[in-house]
């Protein structure tokens, strides 16, 4: 099971290292501060598993839940921080602007 991890832990980095190249400039691709959170996360999750896998006691692999959990939470915390408030005009009608008088009926209630 060891070897398993170990191909993901490799797919894991060979991700990280594309998505680092494709973020440099004049490049295209997602910023890779976008992304560094939740690789982290998974790569703690994976180092959770193999440690796990390897039958070794339960601190090490509380470290790396631990961690990827911290990990999760700095990639929550940076999105909300980035995500835009919403424009006025998008919130919902004030109901008391919406003219008085009598509303017709849906098509097929009568």
């Amino acid at each position: 099971m060891a070897w398993l991890t170990d191909l993901v832990l490799g797919v894991l980095l060979l991700e990280a290292a594309v998505l680092w190249w494709l973020a440099r400039p004049h490049r295209r691709g997602v910023p890779f501060a976008d992304v560094a959170g939740s690789l982290l996360a998974g790569l703690c999750l994976v180092l959770a598993v193999r440690e796990a896998a390897s039958g070794s006691t339960g601190g090490g692999l509380a470290s790396w839940l631990a961690a990827a959990g911290i990990a999760h939470a700095f990639d929550l915390h940076r999105r909300w921080r980035r995500r835009p408030a919403a424009p006025p005009s998008a919130a919902a009608p004030d109901p008391s602007a919406v003219p008085p008088g009598p509303r017709a009926a849906p098509p097929g209630l009568l």
